[in-house]
């Protein structure tokens, strides 16, 4: 949530270029929040992203609206906490 949330307030003029990333039979991002399973509302925009995904689908996502929105997938860097 925190990532889109930051792609949205940094291109909110052209968020609608989001909804080209989607699986082969639903949205992962739209409007319609009934074209989801589990939706959840971007703060601050009109927009809903699909939140029932794996954490690899997760990844997967996230290097598209990186490409979507022409930064280099190689900016994502994924840090893990090992308090347990």
């Amino acid at each position: 949530m925190k990532f889109v949330e930051k792609i949205y307030s940094l291109h909110y003029s052209e968020f609608d270029r989001i909804t080209s990333v989607s699986g082969k039979k639903r949205p992962y991002f739209t409007k319609n929040k009934n074209e989801l399973r589990l939706p959840k509302k971007i703060s601050n925009s009109n927009y809903f992203v699909e939140s029932n995904l794996s954490a690899n689908n997760i990844v997967s996502i996230i290097k598209e609206v990186l490409r979507v929105f022409n930064y280099d997938e190689n900016v994502l860097k994924i840090k893990l906490n090992n308090q347990l």
